[in-house]
C-alpha cells in the first residue's frame, strides 16, 4: 500500500497537536495516548479497525507511563503515531509494529529534551517583554515562537520518517526471515506485560488488591464482558468516593 506524502504530513500534524497547547491541554491527556492516536491515524490511513488494534497494543506498553520532573521515559505519542502508520501503510503485523514502536518512542525523548532546551532560550525574551508591559511580546515569545519550532521539527520528523519508510520497509522485508519475525513476535508479547506490571506496581496497595482480584474473578469465572466489569468498577468507585465524603460531612 505505501504511505503517501499527504498521509505522512497529516500524521505529522496529529503528532504535533498531541504535543502542542492549541487544544487547551487536551492533546496531553487524549491525543497523546496511543489508543486515541491509533484511531485518528487509522482515519488518515483509511483503516480505522487496524488503527485501533495497533493503538490498543501500543497503549498496553504505556499503562504505567509516568512523566515526572519534566522528563519522559519514552514518547508515547510518537510511538502510537508512527507505529500505527507503519502497520497500516506498510502492511506489517501489529506485533511487528509494536516492537518497532518502542525504540521510536525512545528516540522521541531526544525531541522532547531538545524542546525543553530551546524553550529555555525564550524565557529571557518573555521576561523582558513582561517587564516592559508588552503583552504582545509575551505572547509572541511564550507561545508563537516555541509552537512554530515544535511544529516544524515535529511535523518534519514524522513526515520525513513515514515518507522514507517505503524504502526502509522494503529493506525490512528482505531481512525479516521467519527467525527474525519470531523474535519480533516474542518481544511484542512481552512488552504489554511490562506495561501492565508497571501499572500494577503503581496501584499495588493492600486496600486496592481486593478490587483487582474481584475484576479478575468476574472476567475469568463468570464470563462477563469488560464493559460489565467497568460498570461495576465505576459503581464501586462512586460509592467509595461519595460515601466517604458524606460520612466526613456528618
Amino acid at each position: 500500500m505505501g504511505i503517501s506524502f499527504v498521509q505522512a504530513l497529516l500524521c505529522g500534524i496529529l503528532y504535533y497537536l498531541a504535543q502542542s497547547t492549541w487544544l487547551m491541554g487536551l492533546g496531553f491527556v487524549t491525543l497523546q495516548r496511543p489508543l486515541v492516536m491509533g484511531l485518528f491515524v487509522g482515519l488518515v490511513m483509511g483503516d480505522v479497525a487496524t488503527g485501533v488494534e495497533v493503538g490498543v497494543k501500543i497503549q498496553l506498553i504505556f499503562m504505567g507511563f509516568i512523566s515526572a520532573g519534566g522528563s519522559i521515559p519514552s514518547d508515547m505519542a510518537l510511538s502510537g503515531c508512527v507505529g500505527t502508520a507503519l502497520a497500516i501503510g506498510q502492511g506489517i503485523t501489529a506485533d511487528a509494529a509494536l516492537a518497532i514502536a518502542v525504540p521510536i518512542g525512545i528516540l522521541g525523548t531526544v525531541l522532547w529534551t531538545g524542546r525543553m532546551t530551546w524553550n529555555s532560550f525564550f524565557t529571557a525574551k518573555t521576561e523582558k517583554a513582561g517587564r516592559a508591559g508588552n503583552l504582545k511580546g509575551v505572547f509572541f515569545w511564550n507561545v508563537i515562537v516555541p509552537q512554530v519550532i515544535i511544529g516544524v521539527i515535529g511535523i518534519g520528523v514524522v513526515t520525513a520518517f513515514l515518507v522514507g519508510s517505503n524504502a526502509a520497509t522494503n529493506l525490512l522485508n528482505d531481512i525479516m526471515t521467519p527467525a527474525v519475525t519470531n523474535i519480533f513476535n516474542v518481544i511484542a508479547q512481552l512488552l504489554p506485560c511490562l506495561g501492565l506490571a508497571l501499572n500494577l506496581r503503581a496501584i499495588a496497595k493492600k486496600e486496592t488488591w481486593p478490587y483487582f482480584f474481584l475484576g479478575f474473578l468476574l472476567m475469568g469465572y463468570l464470563d462477563v464482558t469488560i464493559i460489565f466489569v467497568t460498570g461495576v468498577a465505576i459503581i464501586i468507585g462512586y460509592c467509595l468516593t461519595f460515601g466517604k465524603s458524606e460520612a466526613a460531612a456528618e
